[in-house]
């Protein structure tokens, strides 16, 4: 099977994100499909709808809204391991089918120093990212290490999607 992606699109969800759920997978699944469900069209279309959190000491790490919150975060994962969530959720919208995933990655961050944490906060890369940090910017330094999925990690686990869409396309 070979797929070719001629044409997409990058609609943003409007999709209320105030939901609870028992499990951080079940969290990000549903979330997942709430925003797939909230994206309205008229073509043929397969639909992604994702969502990504971190979680740490059993609550849900999200975005951060002050640098205040964000150093919070960035504190609390310092010489620890979290663990990323990212649900999937695939919307034929022809036939109506649905697939619904998730990925989970550990991430491990290094002990960091004050100073450290506050030059990471002075890039300004914590707004909008789950945890206040993406792995491919200023935080990759102080990634120690990871298991599992490294896309998953940046919010979308490219292999995991790949193989969802395969099996929609059945």
């Amino acid at each position: 099977m070979r797929f070719v992606v001629e044409d997409f699109e990058v609609r943003v969800s409007k999709a209320d994100e105030k939901i609870s759920a028992k499990t951080p997978w079940e969290l990000v699944c549903k979330l997942a499909e709430k925003k797939a469900r909230a994206i309205k069209t008229e073509e043929d279309a397969i639909i992604i709808g994702a969502d990504t959190i971190v979680y740490l000491d059993g609550r849900v790490l999200g975005k951060p809204s002050s640098r205040k919150e964000a150093e919070e975060m960035i504190r609390e994962m310092a010489g620890r391991v979290h663990e990323v969530y990212t649900g999937l959720v695939l919307l034929n919208v022809h036939s109506g089918r649905m697939l619904t995933d998730y990925a989970c990655t550990a991430v491990e961050f290094s002990p960091m120093s004050p100073a450290e944490i506050e030059e990471y906060l002075d890039a300004d890369e914590y707004l909008d990212k789950a945890g206040g940090y993406a792995i491919q910017g200023a935080a990759a330094k102080y990634i120690k290490g990871i298991s599992g999925c490294f896309y998953n990690v940046m919010g979308l686990p490219v292999h995991k999607l790949y193989q969802m869409l395969k099996e929609i396309m059945r």
